[in-house]
């Protein structure tokens, strides 16, 4: 398989984010009092660093064996999806993510109906077809390992002669035939 990649959460959104913050506390000075704005400059840098937080260590890494999200610091989550559970990728770009350069992935496997959620990220288009991709070499990998197909005339044939040896009944051959052939 190819060697892996990492998508992060996208920096021009961060940017964005942070110059929205900025902007929201610094308009609080224009209100006169000094409080408010002490106080909305306090919950500005804790929404900064909240931000800053969620950009250096939220990552989704397409590996050889599945896809990793990490998300979190000092409580740090690690959700693993393998290839061969996933059923369908999709990618989202608003308006915004289009000019900004930001998107939505999800994903979903075995039977998520609410799939997993990759917010914000990095070239969302890219990663999704990445996803697609691994998740196609899976399913031929899985296909080309589970051996032989069976052809239903030798099958057959075989039968005709378990039954003409006494082996098997009739009944018993008429029904494996039409197993075989699917009727």
């Amino acid at each position: 398989m190819n060697d892996e990649k990492t998508f992060r959460m996208s920096s021009t959104l961060f940017v964005f984010y942070v110059i929205v913050v900025i902007v929201a506390a610094g308009a609080t000075g224009f209100f006169g009092n000094l409080g408010i704005f002490v106080a909305a400059v306090v919950i500005a840098s804790i929404i900064l660093v909240m931000l800053l937080v969620r950009f250096i260590f939220t990552s989704v890494t397409v590996a050889d064996n599945g896809v990793d999200y990490k998300t979190g610091w000092l409580n740090t989550t690690l959700t693993q999806i393998s290839y061969d559970k996933i059923n369908t990728v999709d990618a989202f770009v608003s308006l915004w993510g289009g000019l900004l350069g930001y998107g939505t992935v999800k994903v979903f496997s075995g039977n998520d109906v609410e799939g997993i959620w990759f917010k914000g990220m990095e070239k969302p288009h890219e990663l999704c077809k990445m996803i697609e991709d691994r998740v196609a070499e899976a399913d031929k990998a899985g296909k080309a390992g589970s051996g032989p197909a069976i052809d239903p005339a030798d099958e057959i044939a075989k039968l005709d002669k378990l039954r003409d040896d006494g082996t098997i009944t009739e009944q018993e051959f008429e029904d494996k035939k039409k197993q075989l052939l699917n009727l």
